[in-house]
């Protein structure tokens, strides 16, 4: 049993003010019309667009983003690097919340448990301050999850897509629905994906590639007064029956829960323009499995399951101190559970 407990506080002041050098160490993408860009320095020119493809794993699109490269170990789960850093050295949080993997050989990255339905935007910092959510050295990712708005023109609209791929047998399903008033509003989304095993360039199967899984999450929205909004979210990911070719254990089941409320003040006319505070709770369940491994693959069979339960809060607020300066001030605080066992089963004895 490991037992961890965080608190951070961090001060930021920004002024206005142009730069002879040009800082490359954001980027920002937006999933409404994807961007990858460097939105502090405000002379760059090349920026990437494209409409997103809400069938792609989100392995794919970070993949896409410059200066992230990701560890394949099968056809599900991938682990994001940046600049070659990886787990401990970069931070991954998702719409604030500390998220920590449940797996001793990190097979269940923060990522595995979002789907690109489930984002509004996917921030990647690559440096250490890592935009407050956490101190790091390479950085981290930001995963902020969609929001239900508020008095929308269309009361109600969704959307729903499906898609079939040759290679593995693929299938993905996804939909999701907004109901929107002037005081609440709610928003569901989900996605079920399968797969086979694929084959390689060469037309050879790869063994232990396939999996399944399905994606769930909802928030709603209240306003409790115009410049008060009271959040809820919750998000649930079950992934079952995945293969990883390049090791000769798999996954039986990762399982990924969590939930929050939160609650937003916003008034651009007051000098404290902002105030966002945050409770959050995430339960991960993970079980590494090489019972359908060959005999010669593993020379002694055995279950290794783990699990990852973190409580956090934080809080941050900005205060306007002029024209030209704006200070921003966030706690953090979070404390996680991580249990994992490992059973060994030999051939002959106990």
């Amino acid at each position: 049993m490991k037992n961890s407990f965080l608190i951070a506080l961090s001060l930021f002041v920004i002024g206005k003010k142009s730069y002879p050098q040009e800082d490359t160490t954001q980027n920002f993408l937006e999933f409404k019309e994807v961007v990858i860009q460097n939105p502090d320095n405000k002379l760059a020119d090349e920026s990437v667009e494209h409409t997103p493809d809400l069938q792609q794993l989100t392995d794919k699109i970070l993949s896409d983003i410059p200066g992230v490269t990701m560890i394949k170990r099968g056809n599900y789960a991938q682990e994001p690097t940046i600049r070659g850093l990886n787990n401990g050295q970069i931070n991954s949080t998702i719409d604030g919340m500390q998220i920590f993997g449940a797996c001793t050989d990190r097979m269940d990255p923060i990522s595995s448990y979002v789907e690109p339905n489930n984002l509004s935007s996917i921030d990647v910092q690559m440096n250490p301050d890592e935009a407050a959510m956490g101190s790091s050295i390479g950085g981290g990712f930001q995963f902020k999850l969609i929001k239900a708005e508020l008095n929308s023109k269309t009361r109600l609209r969704g959307r729903v897509g499906t898609g079939f791929q040759s290679n593995s047998m693929a299938v993905q399903t996804f939909g999701g629905i907004q109901w929107s008033r002037k005081r609440i509003a709610v928003q569901i989304n989900s996605i079920y994906r399968r797969a086979s095993n694929y084959k390689d360039g060469n037309g050879q199967e790869v063994a232990f590639s396939q999996y399944e899984k399905w994606n769930v999450a909802g928030n709603m929205a209240l306003a409790l007064h115009k410049n008060h909004i009271l959040y809820l979210d919750y998000l649930q990911d079950d992934g079952r029956n995945i293969g990883y070719p390049a090791l000769t254990m798999d996954v039986s089941f990762a399982n990924a829960k969590m939930g929050a409320i939160s609650h937003k003040y916003k008034n651009v006319e007051r000098k404290f323009s902002q105030l966002e505070t945050k409770l959050d709770y995430s339960f991960i369940d993970h079980a590494m499995d090489d019972t359908q491994c060959p005999a010669e693959m593993v020379p002694m069979h055995m279950d290794m399951p783990g699990t990852s339960q973190t409580f956090g809060i934080f809080s941050k607020g900005a205060f306007r101190l002029s024209e030209k300066h704006l200070l921003k001030i966030q706690i953090n605080s979070y404390q996680n559970a991580l249990h994992a066992e490992m059973t060994m089963y030999p051939d002959n004895g106990a």
